[in-house]
């Protein structure tokens, strides 16, 4: 990750995340809405989805900017991106 600035905006991102799941084991435990349950749920992975995103973001400006300037384990580091954005468009 490489940066203590963009750890603490994930650490917060994830708190917030953590704020909204336990929103919805309150929603459920009060026998809310199903809608209502729905859409909070739906909220909670649009906020983890931005989070990957923001970590993909990352992870190629850092390391695989830095495997194509050094020329060093490009293929490997290509490979992984590859299969990581492979996984995360397939939900």
């Amino acid at each position: 990750m490489k940066n203590a600035e963009f750890s603490s905006i994930l650490v917060s991102r994830v708190q917030k995340v953590r704020g909204q799941v336990e929103g919805i084991e309150r929603m459920i435990s009060a026998d809310k809405y199903c809608i209502d349950i729905i859409n909070q749920i739906h909220a909670a992975r649009r906020a983890l989805d931005r989070m990957a995103l923001m970590l993909i973001e990352n992870h190629v400006k850092t390391c695989v900017k830095d495997a194509l300037t050094e020329k060093t384990n490009v293929q490997p580091i290509i490979e992984e991106l590859t299969k990581t954005l492979d996984q995360f468009l397939k939900k």
